[in-house]
C-alpha cells in the first residue's frame, strides 16, 4: 500500500513450468500491501500540485512559500532531481505551518525519507514529525496523506500499530480518490487484518484501485479473472487487465502476459510476444529468486523460438516504454495565503 515504500508486491505472478512434454500455469496468492519509494513520492507529489492547481483555478492560488515548495516538488518530479526539495524545505516549513495542506505533505515526506535517503539540505529522519504532518495535511483533505497515515497506522511507523486506525484513514483515503489506499483496504480484506476476512469486500476495493488505472490491482485482479479464484473466470477481462498492468511496467503482470502468450490464454499464441514479456519481466524483477524464476519462464519459452524469432522480440522488448499512470488528484483545500 502506499507511501515511503513499495517493498511487498502483490505475488500475482503465474509459475510457467513444464511437466513432461506439457507446460502448466500456476498461480500465487493475492493482497498484500502497497508503499511507494521515493520516486512513488514525487509521483504523489506531482497528484497534490495537480490539487494545487485544481485549486487554483476555484481562487485559491498557492502563492509564496507555498508557491516555492510547489515549484520544488514539480523540479523534482520532472527531473528526478532531489536538490530542489532539501533546499525549498524551509520554505515548505514555513508554508505548512501556514496551514497550506500541499506544503505539510511535503514537509512530511521530506521528515520521512530524511538526508540519507537523498534529502541531503532537508531535515533528519524523524517518522514522528512525518506521521503529524501527514496528519494535518489529510485533516485537510489530502487523500495521499490520508493513505500515508493509514501506512503508518499498519506498519507502526513513528506511531504505536493500530489496524483499525489504519483501516479508517484508509478508507477516507480511497474514497478521496487515492487509489493506492484502495488496493491497502482490499489487501487488509482479503488477509484478514484488523478486519475479518471478506474476500466479497476484498475484490470491491480491488477492482476500485484496478479501475484507477493502480498497476498492482490490475495485475492481481487480471490473475483472479484468468484462473478463476474468487471470482468467476473470465479470459477476456483477466487479459485486459494483465495487459493494462503489463504496459505500465509490472514485471509480475509482465511475466503473467509471458506465459499467456506462449499457452494462449486469453490472448492469441505468439512466441515473439511471449519472449518479448518475459524479457521485460526478467529486467523489472527485484530479488535474486524472482530473478531466478523469471530466467526459466523465459528460457522455456526460448527453446521453442527460431533465432529470427528471439532477435525480433529482442528488439521488441528493447523498444519497449512503460506507460504512466498519473495518480488521481486530491483538492483539499487552500488557507489564504500567508503574508509574506
Amino acid at each position: 500500500m502506499g507511501g515511503g515504500r513499495h517493498q511487498k508486491g502483490s505475488r500475482c505472478a503465474m509459475s510457467w513450468r513444464r511437466h513432461g512434454n506439457r507446460s502448466s500455469i500456476r498461480p500465487p496468492g493475492l493482497g498484500q500491501r502497497q508503499r511507494a519509494g521515493w520516486p512513488g513520492f514525487l509521483r504523489a507529489a506531482s497528484a497534490c500540485l495537480l490539487a494545487s492547481w485544481t485549486a487554483s483555478t476555484l481562487g485559491a492560488e498557492p502563492a509564496g512559500p507555498a508557491a516555492a515548495c510547489s515549484a520544488a516538488v514539480r523540479t523534482a518530479s520532472e527531473s528526478h532531481d532531489y536538490a530542489p526539495l532539501s533546499l525549498a524545505f524551509p520554505s515548505c516549513l514555513e508554508a505548512a505551518r501556514h496551514g497550506d495542506p500541499i506544503s505539510q505533505f511535503n514537509v512530511a515526506a521530506a521528515y520521512e525519507r530524511g538526508r540519507e535517503g537523498g534529502n541531503g539540505g532537508g531535515p533528519d529522519k524523524d517518522l514522528r514529525q512525518a506521521f503529524e504532518w501527514y496528519r494535518r495535511s489529510a485533516e485537510q483533505g489530502n487523500c495521499r496523506a490520508a493513505g500515508k497515515l493509514g501506512n503508518f497506522l499498519a506498519d507502526g511507523l513513528g506511531v504505536p500499530r493500530d489496524l483499525a486506525l489504519a483501516r479508517t484513514w484508509y478508507l477516507k483515503a480511497a474514497e478521496g480518490g487515492n487509489e493506492v489506499a484502495a488496493h491497502n483496504l482490499g489487501a487488509m480484506y482479503a488477509n484478514g487484518e484488523g478486519v475479518p476476512r471478506d474476500m466479497h469486500e476484498a475484490i470491491r476495493w480491488y477492482r476500485r484501485a484496478a479501475a484507477a488505472g493502480y498497476r498492482s490491482a490490475q495485475s492481481a485482479l487480471g490473475w483472479r479473472l484468468l484462473a478463476g479464484q474468487g471470482l468467476p473466470r473470465d479470459l477476456q477481462e483477466g487479459a485486459r487487465l494483465t495487459m493494462l498492468a503489463a504496459a505500465q511496467g509490472d514485471a509480475q503482470a509482465q511475466h503473467n502476459l509471458a506465459g499467456m502468450h506462449a499457452e494462449g490464454i486469453g490472448v492469441s499464441r505468439d512466441m515473439v510476444e511471449a519472449m518479448k514479456w518475459a524479457l521485460l519481466a526478467l529486467r523489472g524483477a527485484k530479488g535474486e529468486a524472482m530473478q531466478r524464476h523469471f530466467d526459466g519462464t523465459r528460457a522455456l519459452i526460448a527453446e521453442r523460438m527460431s533465432r529470427a524469432e528471439l532477435d525480433r522480440a529482442t528488439e521488441e522488448a528493447r523498444s519497449f516504454r512503460p506507460q504512466r499512470n498519473s495518480p488521481a488528484p486530491c483538492v483539499p483545500s487552500r488557507p489564504p495565503a500567508a503574508p509574506p
